[in-house]
């Protein structure tokens, strides 16, 4: 039976998430019709994972899937019997995992625990680990030397919860498919079962990461409500306060560098996700930058459209995306009362979902009618994306945070500039990141977060230059044919694979 080239290791997307990673993942199987692929499923629990949203590619030839937040079964959670041997290398494995000197130490003393508990600790359930003397030795241990100010008891349950799926993970490494190379597009869980499987099957190990899986958990864990914290009063004020959730994020950060330090090549989206990257762990020399990109064929008929069309009394600015917060939806309608008592007949039209986040579409359409904007403004909801671009002549984007927003590529496509704030990827796909790409010119004009006046003088600049926006969004063409096609840039996935086929897992230490 011939093993798979590639397999993907996915935590909580593709098939049961729709858009998004999961539609990049589709679309990677897609374009490589000649490699055969398995996947690897990584989810919290069976109920999220009631429908596939994704039918299956041809060349996807085995689907596995493991969920980690589901109580483990009554055997799972019962100790088995253990002889002294066994339980002695039990207590030993999980001292070296929990007391290594540095993080290298930890990292190989995770390795050899999982190597174990594959071979000579089959026998070895959860319930010994919940149970087994080794166990609570380490938990006092753990406890006296890093939280005595925290109630011991809160210290224990979470720990308890910060184990479970830990495990679950371990006991689903058998289950992941064999494959040449092995790919997992985040760090966490799936990263961390990519790089164990790496190591048992003497394959390499390439990690994908759109969003930093670390910052992500690390901002979700501190607004995080679940998670219990003593009241901030008394011996528990300050810093000793977050112990418990710091517990968290210290898990995850672990995991992430256990993931870097396995994977080679780490691909990023643009360049301030590299420093990132390296920022948590990963090595320099190991990251490299693979952009997403749009198949630009598919709006020939809209930039034909556009250019056919006679030019514009006035100037018609477009924003597409969802209406919440992260699009910072308000700075663009006060940027519109600017713009409009600039140039009166200039139009702005929001297009997109606005049931994500009913009470902030809400608050924008009262700003609507605070400001005086009924002429000026107006709300589509979802729609074509090329039919929408044919009557727009400028993109907005004031997102306060993105990573490679996919609509500024679209833009481009169809000759259209772009106005965006200067988050994630897009000032190298304003400007250009390499000396080539920025030898094209400027697709657009960047501003600040959350500056109303610095979008719409930008606005009123692009409404009232033709020339300029002629000159801008053909530069923009020229970038995403050149730099962003789809079709070259996941061929560099495809040459990877094949790269790698045959290399043995990355060597993590230096």
């Amino acid at each position: 039976m011939r093993i798979p080239d590639a397999c993907l290791l996915l935590e909580g997307t593709f098939p049961y998430v729709r858009g998004g990673v999961s539609g990049w993942v589709h679309r990677l199987i897609d374009l490589h019709p000649h490699l055969q692929f398995s996947i690897f499923f990584l989810g919290a629990d069976r109920r999220a994972a009631a429908k596939r949203l994704y039918d299956m590619p041809d060349n996807v030839a085995e689907f596995r899937e493991a969920f980690l937040f589901e109580r483990p079964s009554a055997d799972e959670l019962r100790p088995a019997p253990l002889d002294p041997g066994t339980a002695s290398e039990l207590a030993e494995g999980l001292e070296s995992v929990y007391f290594a000197a540095d993080g290298e130490a930890r990292i190989l003393a995770a390795f050899a625990f999982s190597d174990w508990l594959r071979t000579r600790g089959k026998s070895v359930r959860f319930g010994n680990l919940l149970h087994e003397r080794a166990s609570w030795d380490v938990l006092r241990k753990a406890y006296a030397l890093w939280f005595p100010t925290v109630s011991f008891i809160d210290f224990f349950w979470t720990c308890r919860i910060i184990h479970a799926p830990l495990w679950q993970m371990l006991r689903a490494l058998p289950e992941v498919p064999h494959a040449a190379v092995y790919h997992s597009i985040s760090t966490g869980y799936a990263g961390t079962i990519g790089a164990l499987a790496s190591r048992r099957e003497g394959a390499p190990y390439i990690l994908s990461e759109h969003g930093i899986y670390t910052k992500e958990r690390m901002i979700e864990i501190t607004q995080a409500d679940w998670i219990h914290e003593p009241q901030g009063h008394g011996i528990l004020a300050g810093p000793t306060r977050l112990a418990l959730k710091n517990l968290w994020i210290g898990m995850f950060a672990f995991l992430g560098k256990l993931t870097y330090e396995s994977a080679n090549p780490i691909i990023s989206l643009y360049s301030g996700n590299s420093r990132l990257q390296e920022e948590f762990g990963a090595r320099a020399e190991r990251v490299t930058i693979i952009p997403n990109g749009i198949l630009p064929a598919r709006f020939d008929a809209a930039r034909k459209a556009r250019s056919s069309q006679p030019q514009p009394s006035a100037c018609r600015i477009g924003f597409l995306g969802r209406i919440v917060p992260i699009k910072d939806i308000k700075t663009l309608l006060r940027a519109a009362r600017m713009l409009a008592d600039a140039l009166p007949d200039a139009r702005v039209s929001l297009h997109g979902p606005t049931n994500e986040d009913q009470e902030y579409f809400e608050e924008c359409l009262e700003m609507v009618e605070d400001l005086d904007l009924r002429e000026a403004v107006s709300f589509h909801g979802s729609g074509r994306i090329e039919e929408i671009l044919v009557g727009v002549d400028v993109l907005v984007l004031t997102s306060i945070s993105e990573a490679l927003p996919l609509v500024i590529l679209e833009a481009f496509a169809c000759g259209i500039p772009v106005v965006a704030t200067d988050v994630g990827a897009c000032r190298e796909l304003l400007n250009g990141r390499t000396p080539e790409d920025k030898a094209l010119g400027r697709g657009g004009i960047l501003t600040g977060i959350s500056s109303p006046s610095q979008t719409a003088d930008a606005l009123v600049r692009l409404a009232r230059d033709h020339e300029l926006r002629t000159t801008m969004g053909a530069a923009g063409f020229l970038r995403v044919m050149q730099f962003y096609n789809e079709k070259h840039v996941m061929s560099k996935y495809g040459a990877l694979y094949k790269s790698l086929q045959g290399k043995g897992p990355a060597p993590w230490q230096a």
